[in-house]
């Protein structure tokens, strides 16, 4: 139940070192919480068979919109131990998961 405000600033194309980060415009956002109220897009998974009891899954985990030192962050980069996935199996005519 964590909640957050963002502080959105605009920033000129032409800096103008005349003014400091205070004396851009900005507006703070309402409070929000990114666990509850982002949406994410689908993972991406590929699945291979090991032997008939047992399947190995690969979960490459989606691109977020935010940058850090040159490279695009993933949601588990984000969210760090925050992320889990659920999967759930059922065997074609068993209703056994």
């Amino acid at each position: 139940n964590r909640s957050y405000i963002a502080d959105i600033q605009t920033e000129s194309e032409t800096l103008d070192y005349d003014y400091t980060d205070e004396d851009q415009p900005h507006t703070v956002s309402p409070p929000f919480n990114p666990y509850t109220e982002s949406n994410i897009s689908a993972v991406t998974f590929t699945l291979k068979n090991v032997n008939n009891t047992r399947v190995h899954v690969n979960i490459t985990d989606p691109l977020s919109g935010i940058h850090s030192r040159g490279k695009q962050l993933t949601i588990r980069d984000i969210l760090k131990k925050d992320l889990k996935y659920k999967i759930s199996y059922h065997k074609s005519g068993s209703t056994g998961k």
